[in-house]
């Protein structure tokens, strides 16, 4: 089985892409999905990043609050790091027993 990776900025077209790939009733596995759910109410990794960022990115209702997480971490190049490292380990490790493509779920991304 070929597994293919779907990469670039924003904007750049890839849920698009991702969209006509479902269409053709072609698996897609959607890390931007992944890392959504690694860090949902009650999930380990939540309480890493809030431990890691602190008690300002956890809303209210106890939902990441993305926008106060990107603002720290677009601010700060180790935060950045910091993010990236955990985020991706975290969304593979995650989305890895989910996935029937038999192979890694998430892309690596550069420092």
């Amino acid at each position: 089985m070929r597994v293919f990776g779907l990469t670039g900025g924003i904007g750049m077209g890839k849920s698009t892409s991702a969209h006509l790939i479902r269409s053709r009733s072609i698996p897609v596995v959607d890390t931007d999905d992944l890392a959504r759910q690694v860090v949902e109410p009650g999930q380990p990794a939540l309480a890493q990043v809030q431990s890691a960022f602190g008690q300002s990115i956890i809303a209210p209702d106890g939902t990441l609050r993305r926008d106060e997480l990107a603002r720290l971490v677009f601010a700060d190049p180790s935060a950045r790091r910091t993010s990236r490292t955990s985020c991706t380990r975290l969304s593979a490790s995650f989305g890895a027993p989910k996935s029937k493509l038999g192979a890694p779920t998430a892309a690596r991304l550069p420092s």
